[in-house]
């Protein structure tokens, strides 16, 4: 039964990848002339710019593909954040672009500006879940925004994210367009709704 199970799921998770899905993506923004909240993570951190040997301590835990599109970061379009442990532990991580971003696996295109940045691509691995990196991190990145003298963050996630959504929520991001995502066959079609205030 386990096996038949698995084979299900498998052949769910491929026809959605690969023949038909629809997926709802929510637009948020944060208006950086606006306080930012302080968040005390509940172990001690240290927060470091991601760095080439920051990528090699990752190489463990992500795919070799993840990690070479993260080296090709290494650069003045983007910046990135890595949360290291007292015993030097990678637990978290997150990215902001300066230029547009397009992607690819979702098909929606986040336009930047002189005075728009884009977080994309956080992840905190699970055995550090529940420790307020992630709002740290959100925190953390818009912080640098300001220091740049940035005025809008944006960021995307899954609707059905309950976690992305609740830290973006708590750091005061305001939902401003829905995207539906109608994946047929590789092909991508993504429709783009203001949310109504």
């Amino acid at each position: 039964m386990k096996l038949f199970n698995k084979i299900i799921n498998f052949a769910v998770f491929n026809f959605r990848k690969h023949i038909f899905s629809v997926n709802k993506i929510i637009e948020a923004e944060f208006n950086l002339t606006k306080s930012i909240r302080e968040i005390e993570p509940s172990i001690k951190i240290n927060c470091e710019k991601i760095s080439k040997s920051h990528l090699g301590k990752l190489s463990a835990n992500l795919p070799p593909n993840k990690i070479e599109k993260m080296k090709r970061r290494l650069n003045k379009d983007f910046y990135g954040f890595a949360l290291i442990t007292e015993s030097g532990k990678i637990a978290s991580y997150g990215w902001i672009t300066f230029k547009d971003d397009y992607d690819s696996s979702t098909g929606i295109l986040m336009k930047a500006t002189s005075e728009t940045a884009i977080f994309i691509d956080a992840f905190t691995f699970p055995e550090f879940r529940g420790k307020k990196l992630q709002s740290y991190l959100t925190a953390r990145r818009l912080e640098l925004l300001k220091s740049m003298n940035y005025k809008k963050c944006i960021a995307a996630y899954l609707d059905d994210n309950c976690f992305s959504r609740k830290n973006f929520i708590s750091a005061g991001f305001s939902e401003t367009f829905k995207w539906t995502v109608i994946n047929l066959f590789g092909y991508k079609k993504a429709i783009k709704y203001k949310i109504k205030d």
